[in-house]
């Protein structure tokens, strides 16, 4: 009887972790697409001039989060909103700006899920990756560099190139760090 209701307990545990997948996914690809709507035409087609280096890039309020672009990793098929700011608890949608901005070197901290940053493990040296900022000014890099440092205590101390992903695995408490620099 009591191994009866523990397999049930698993087996609802099971569903209820994949609704929630299944969730933050829907609500990720639905940012993306109203984000995306709200960009000015032409989806990143030059750099923006008029951006310093350090400053802030302006943010859209999609249900009142402010988003400032969308990333894209064509290797792995990755194109993600990204939030203006954020924290460890707000990963499982969208990955967010750490420090910096597009203009300048750019730190973004995401979930480390398949949905989202996980895929980066499977990113090589040299692939491509973009960043559209909500001016619409596009931002081109290529991967340098993946590393799992033993003892990166922020994602500050990623930065070594333009861009930097960190993908932050909640379980134990480590980073996967893509290092990008602009072409």
């Amino acid at each position: 009887m009591v191994g009866a209701l523990l397999v049930a307990a698993a087996v609802g545990v099971l569903c209820y972790s994949s609704a929630v997948r299944t969730s933050v996914a829907e609500e990720t690809d639905d940012v993306l697409s109203r984000l995306e709507a709200l960009l000015p035409a032409g989806g990143g087609a030059g750099v923006a001039d008029d951006v310093a280096e350090g400053e802030r890039t302006p943010s859209f309020l999609i249900d009142d989060v402010p988003y400032m672009g969308v990333l894209s990793v064509p290797s792995v098929e990755l194109e993600l909103p990204v939030r203006t700011t954020g924290d460890s608890g707000s990963l499982q949608v969208a990955p967010y700006c750490y420090a910096g901005s597009p203009a300048g070197r750019l730190v973004l901290v995401g979930w480390d899920s398949d949905r989202q940053f996980g895929r980066l493990s499977r990113v090589g040296v040299g692939d491509h990756v973009r960043f559209v900022d909500t001016g619409g000014a596009g931002y081109s890099y290529h991967v340098n560099s993946l590393t799992r440092p033993q003892d990166l205590g922020s994602p500050d101390e990623a930065v070594g190139a333009d861009l930097a992903l960190c993908a932050y695995d909640s379980s134990s408490g480590a980073y996967l760090v893509v290092l990008a620099s602009r072409d």
